[in-house]
């Protein structure tokens, strides 16, 4: 757990700095990292149990990929040529 509280805290302190610093917003700037962070272990947990949506691979899983050959086109027919001499 701690780990984690060093985690918001740090993270409290990036979005600080990226608002340029302002005083009296610390409860601000911590409760959104703790939603950061929270959001940030649920995706993972989510993914980690391997219920990615269907279609799409487990995080660290390979993408399956379909190989198929594109069906061949039937030769278009050439224009009769006009022959002549003039």
């Amino acid at each position: 757990m701690a780990d984690q509280d060093g985690r918001i805290r740090e993270r409290a302190h990036e979005l600080w700095e990226k608002e340029g610093r302002p005083q009296g917003q610390e409860h601000k700037h911590w409760l959104q990292a703790e939603r950061e962070i929270a959001a940030e272990g649920a995706s993972k947990s989510t993914s980690a149990k391997g219920n990615s949506p269907p279609g799409k691979p487990a995080q660290g899983e390979p993408a399956k990929t379909k190989t198929s050959k594109a069906a061949p086109q039937a030769a278009k027919p050439k224009k009769p040529g006009t022959a002549g001499g003039g």
